[in-house]
């Protein structure tokens, strides 16, 4: 029992009069107080709380056992004796049925009842620990299914919340991954159309976009077009262009983004506010102080916070676009002007060379490749024969911006004469070798200063032709009186031969006069020529077939030109026969028996496209004609023939002139010589002129 006494309570229940325990003492121990009752019948609450209940009554007494039942669920820690009052079989049977916790054999003495109130209070202390331990165990079990209960909760929070954060950062990741593509995509494709549909398609797919579409401004700035949509309604987006449109260009420089509801401009804190009421979201692109265009796209927003979700997102595809399509703009430019720049530096007719700071050749144009040939290759040394030294100490010393311009002459390869050359150099700052360091323009100045000696040389034709005319006028009149004379003495004198043989080498060479005051005249004042298509090598054939008879008295072989289409010509027809029939009778005249005598046809390549000239090359394989007299062939009364005025290729080039035209000479690499006339092409008449 407990160390200390404490306040138990025993209750007795007997049957009828409280004489059933007869000469038992009730037990007066400390710690205890006894009550004695008869049996309540169906009242299990007529007990007040006992520690011990002593049922001294028989097991089977009527009602006993519901009473008993009700009893236990009323005061379940109240240990039960039932006092033996009787044996046998049936009697113990009872008692078991009835469940009491122990039996007290009587008759109960002192020690008895000591004995059994200890047993009893142990059980009670044992039940009121168990009860006490059942407690808190119930307490425990409460408080746990509490905490599972708080926990599941946490845990679905968290799950919850885990999953919110993990929707945020798939969206993020799918945020990250389609910038990166985007500025990977726009620098690395020449081609924006396959970047921007693939933009367009991720926002789509990843970022739920309904449909999207950029805007871009024309580089003036007055024209605003999309330049690549996907899944836009056609009637919405054109009604946004529209509104944009309106506001100008300038209304994109700002760094906002903005949005469309009908012709309203929602921008700033409206935007979140009223999310869920757009019809488009707008992105302005601006970079510089310039705008570039707007980026639109349309998504359904249920609120404000999620356009927020999307707002970082936005504002660095604003920066990237807007950054990229300002350097599209820079890049179009830059490649416009490197096209404008290398379309004019290979039309040029001037050679143009940049050597590096090793002095190789980096850029060549057309002109520059065709004049120097082999001896001009990219990346290999600078180097050109004796006559061409343009790196001299001079031109290695000059500063930016200054120029040096000498002559050269230039021997190319196959060519007897050298080309005459104009030869403008400076130099250009550069941070490394391999950067442009010396600019070079070549002039031909070939043609150039034959022309020059050819004004000059027409200069002085011109004055010896208003000379010659006066001359021949002034020779033609007494010319006539004395050819007139010489025939009145031959009439008179016919009866002297020794005076007739005179008077006839006077008429002779009278008339012999007469034709170089005529030649002269037609060589200061040719006749104005009657300009129409004609056939070129119709012309030839009959020229061919008039000097027949003299190439084959000669002993020469004639090549005519190969049978083709009609070349047509603006020509006189009786000028142009005068001077195919003297460059004819000429090269007969000036060929060996058996040599050769050939016409060509053919036209002349066209600079920049279209028809060329028409050449036709007469030559022979005859001496040709002395080195020392190839400069003055075209000069008047210059011949190399033993008889001859030397006025016909005089002629011939004035006539060649009248016609826009020309007649050229050179001496053929196999020997002999060659005239080429040169004549504009025409279109054939509906009937050509004879």
């Amino acid at each position: 029992m407990d160390s200390e006494p404490r306040d138990w309570k025993l209750s007795i229940l007997e049957d009828g009069a409280p004489e059933v325990l007869g000469t038992a003492p009730t037990p007066d121990l400390p710690g205890w107080r006894t009550e004695r009752r008869a049996f309540p019948g169906t009242d299990p609450t007529a007990l007040d709380h006992p520690d011990l209940l002593l049922l001294a009554l028989p097991p089977g007494a009527p009602g006993l056992g519901a009473w008993l039942l009700h009893f236990r669920r009323e005061r379940p820690g109240c240990a039960v004796l039932l006092l033996e009052s009787a044996a046998g079989p049936d009697w113990y049977r009872a008692a078991v049925r009835l469940g009491v916790d122990e039996l007290l054999p009587p008759p109960p003495d002192t020690e008895a009842w000591r004995a059994a109130l200890e047993d009893a209070a142990e059980a009670r202390r044992a039940g009121l620990e168990q009860s006490r331990f059942v407690g808190r165990l119930e307490r425990s079990t409460r408080f746990l299914e509490e905490s599972r209960r708080q926990l599941a909760e946490m845990l679905l929070k968290a799950y919850e919340n885990l999953g919110a954060v993990n929707r945020q950062l798939t969206s993020r990741v799918s945020q990250l991954a389609t910038l990166y593509q985007l500025g990977r995509d726009l620098s690395l494709e020449d081609n924006w159309d396959h970047a921007l549909r693939r933009f367009l398609e991720t926002c789509v797919k990843a970022l739920d976009f309904e449909g999207a579409a950029l805007l871009l401004w024309s580089f003036d700035g007055q024209r605003l077009a999309p330049r690549s949509r996907l899944l836009l309604d056609a009637d919405r987006l054109e009604a946004a262009v529209a509104r944009l449109r309106r506001e100008g260009a300038s209304f994109g420089l700002a760094d906002r983004l903005l949005a469309l509801r009908g012709e309203t401009i929602l921008e700033d804190t409206a935007l979140a506010e009223e999310a869920a009421d757009w019809d488009l979201c707008v992105l302005p692109l601006a970079h510089g102080g310039e705008a570039q265009g707007y980026f639109v796209y349309r998504k359904a927003y249920a609120d404000g916070a999620a356009f927020t979700a999307d707002f970082h997102f936005l504002k660095t595809v604003q920066t990237i676009l807007g950054e990229e399509l300002a350097k599209a703009k820079a890049v179009h430019h830059l490649k416009k002007l490197g096209r404008f720049n290398r379309t004019v530096l290979e039309s040029v007719r001037a050679a143009v060379l940049t050597l590096d700071g090793r002095d190789r050749v980096s850029y060549r144009n057309p002109p520059a490749a065709a004049l120097f040939g082999e001896r001009l290759e990219d990346g290999h040394d600078f180097a050109f024969d004796e006559h061409f030294h343009p790196l001299d100490d001079a031109a290695r010393e000059l500063s930016e911006r200054d120029w040096i311009h000498r002559e050269c002459r230039l021997v190319r390869p196959g060519e007897t004469e050298a080309r005459r050359l104009l030869l403008s150099t400076t130099r250009l700052p550069a941070r490394h070798v391999s950067d442009v360091r010396t600019v070079m323009i070549v002039e031909d100045l070939t043609e150039h200063k034959r022309l020059e000696a050819e004004l000059r040389r027409a200069e002085r034709l011109s004055s010896l032709g208003q000379l010659s005319a006066g001359m021949a006028h002034e020779i033609r009149n007494p010319l006539a009186g004395i050819a007139m004379t010489a025939q009145v003495l031959r009439a008179k004198l016919a009866d002297r031969p020794e005076a007739v043989s005179f008077l006839d080498r006077i008429q002779a060479e009278t008339e012999r006069l007469e034709r170089i005051v005529r030649s002269l005249l037609d060589y200061s004042r040719p006749a104005p020529p009657r300009l129409a298509p004609r056939d070129l090598r119709a012309a030839a054939a009959r020229a061919l077939a008039a000097v027949a008879p003299e190439a084959a008295a000669a002993g020469l072989s004639v090549e005519p030109p190969a049978a083709g289409p009609p070349l047509h010509v603006w020509a006189d027809a009786d000028q142009l026969h005068q001077v195919l029939l003297n460059l004819l009778l000429n090269a007969i005249q000036a060929c060996r028996r058996g040599d050769r005598l050939g016409l060509v046809l053919e036209r002349a390549a066209a600079a920049g496209g279209g028809e060329g000239r028409i050449r036709l090359r007469i030559w022979d394989s005859g001496p040709g004609v002395p080195a020392d007299a190839t400069a003055r062939l075209f000069d008047p009364f210059f011949t190399t023939k033993a008889e001859g005025t030397g006025l016909g290729l005089a002629v011939c080039q004035k006539i060649m002139e009248e016609h826009g035209g020309c007649v050229r000479y050179r001496s053929r690499d196999e020997g002999g010589s060659e005239f080429t006339l040169e004549l504009s092409p025409a279109a054939p008449a509906e009937k050509e002129e004879r």
